[in-house]
């Protein structure tokens, strides 16, 4: 059986186009829509989210399209509610999340937020969210830094917070909260 690869596993998808997507979509008769004509011009969006040219821009969008997170309906672009990857975050912590970290942050922090709609008090491990973001812990403990890391700006944020525990066989976290709203010094 071969595995499907999801939103989160896919290391082609661009969480930060998609998550800017969402931060200038809007609701329209059920369904979410990005109306083509108001949206920033190319360049200021490669300037925003940080991609290298305009070709990578279409090619990002492309795949987007292409794998039926975002359907091209003329004059918009459609974001489908499709894995339940679509979360209801408000404009500024999309904003904020855009502004500050990085894609595979933003994945971290989109797989704990579809785990904590279904299970309060949800259980992971490191290697889990490894699974999921498509990076190998064996031999790297670069990738064991860098989901550390991605968990310590998410909890320092207010965006989740955990517990660590160890469960007799390895180290474990416990999904305390997770939030849709981002804190820091100015707003906590």
């Amino acid at each position: 059986m071969t595995k499907e690869i999801t939103f989160l596993k896919d290391s082609k998808i661009d969480a930060e186009l998609y998550a800017y997507l969402q931060s200038i979509s809007r609701p329209d008769d059920g369904v979410t829509i990005v109306v083509k004509k108001d949206m920033p011009k190319q360049a200021d969006i490669i300037l925003k989210i940080g991609i290298k040219s305009p070709k990578t821009y279409r090619t990002h969008l492309q795949y987007l399209i292409d794998k039926g997170y975002v359907e091209d309906k003329g004059e918009v672009y459609v974001l489908p509610n499709i894995e339940d990857i679509y979360l209801l975050l408000p404009l500024v912590t999309i904003q904020f999340l855009l502004d500050t970290i990085k894609e595979s942050v933003i994945k971290v922090y989109i797989y704990l937020g579809q785990r904590w709609k279904y299970k309060k008090g949800y259980v992971f491990t490191q290697e889990e969210i490894a699974e999921h973001l498509g990076i190998k812990l064996a031999g790297n403990p670069r990738g064991r830094q860098m989901i550390s890391n991605a968990l310590d700006v998410l909890q320092n944020n207010g965006l989740i917070s955990f517990e660590h525990f160890f469960d007799g066989k390895s180290p474990r976290h416990r999904l305390t909260d997770w939030s849709m709203i981002y804190t820091t010094a100015q707003n906590g």
